[in-house]
């Protein structure tokens, strides 16, 4: 690794759509921390192996950093930060990032935080995220088309499910790293000044208070089919981006999308709870896992009850005939 890198390494593995982009932005505005220009390298993994495909697969791939120079190069923009901060969510689910980001951890002192969040929430999130890429179809054909995109390496963004499952994968990173893996929850971010002191006495820095608050990935869906076609090309984008001064590409972008959420069915949130119900299980059974905000605990916890309820009045009328 070259000098240019501070010496210390925050790591934020995940979850996707668990609040990453707002603490690493938070923290980024420390004096004594730097964000990545590219804020999901994606570095310490295997990921610039496959060929991804589907919706913007060519600016995921353009954010892949594979060598040692360009990683420390995505630091070197505040060189008096002791921390540079590496929010690559793919860390998580990346069979191959524990090892090598053990392997980096021997040359550098490193710290991980991993944000978790309900995974049906979770989950629709990112359904809507991939609206934004004008990907028109409900959140069962995303669920029902997921295996075989990811097949045929539709980039992660739309792995809605395999994204979800993270119990074995935050075990595996706390057998790994021990006290040096700090497990937040999205709904801690709620109050970012609390989450903030708990993780400066992590990385052992001053306390410093957030200075105003940002809301980050705020999920913008086009207005018509026109704007949707005009947003999945990739060329257009580039020249829009080249040409128009950016307060009023901004502008722009406000006219032409809204942030309403698309409506999710209530049928359809019971159908990703029932997918996931042997995962949200795991999770509420490990403790590591901070599940007692989680709404599909809750209905879990509900639904097996009622469960357990039947199956009692169904043994007494067997067993007592009545």
């Amino acid at each position: 690794m070259s000098d240019m890198a501070p010496p210390n390494f925050l790591f934020i593995i995940g979850t996707a759509k668990a609040g990453t982009s707002a603490l690493a932005n938070w923290l980024g505005a420390r004096d004594d921390m730097v964000l990545g220009k590219i804020k999901e390298p994606r570095t310490h993994s295997n990921m610039d192996q496959t060929i991804w495909d589907g919706p913007a697969a060519a600016e995921f791939r353009q954010t892949i950093l594979t060598d040692a120079r360009s990683y420390a190069q995505n630091f070197a923009h505040k060189p008096e930060a002791a921390w540079a901060i590496d929010a690559s969510t793919d860390y998580l689910w990346c069979p191959a990032s524990p090892g090598m980001l053990a392997d980096f951890a021997r040359t550098r002192r490193c710290k991980f935080i991993c944000l978790t969040r309900d995974p049906v929430a979770r989950t629709i999130s990112q359904y809507r995220h991939t609206l934004r890429l004008g990907t028109a179809e409900t959140l069962k054909q995303a669920l029902d088309r997921e295996a075989a995109r990811i097949k045929m390496h539709w980039q992660p963004l739309y792995w809605h499910i395999r994204r979800s499952h993270i119990e074995r994968n935050i075990q595996t990173y706390a057998d790994l790293f021990g006290d040096d893996l700090l497990i937040l929850d999205y709904d801690d971010l709620q109050d970012p000044n609390t989450v903030l002191a708990r993780v400066a006495g992590f990385l052992e820095v001053p306390v410093q208070p957030l200075r105003g608050q940002s809301q980050y990935n705020t999920t913008l869906l086009p207005r018509n089919r026109l704007v949707a076609a005009l947003y999945k090309n990739a060329g257009m984008r580039d020249t829009l981006r080249n040409l128009v001064p950016a307060p009023l590409r901004s502008r722009l972008r406000a006219l032409g999308h809204t942030t309403r959420p698309v409506q999710v069915s209530e049928k359809e949130k019971h159908l990703v709870l029932t997918v996931l119900k042997d995962e949200i299980a795991a999770c509420i059974t490990n403790p590591l896992i901070p599940t007692q905000n989680w709404r599909s605990a809750q209905a879990l916890d509900a639904s097996t009850a009622t469960d357990n309820h039947g199956l009692l009045k169904k043994w007494r009328k067997n067993a007592l005939g009545s």
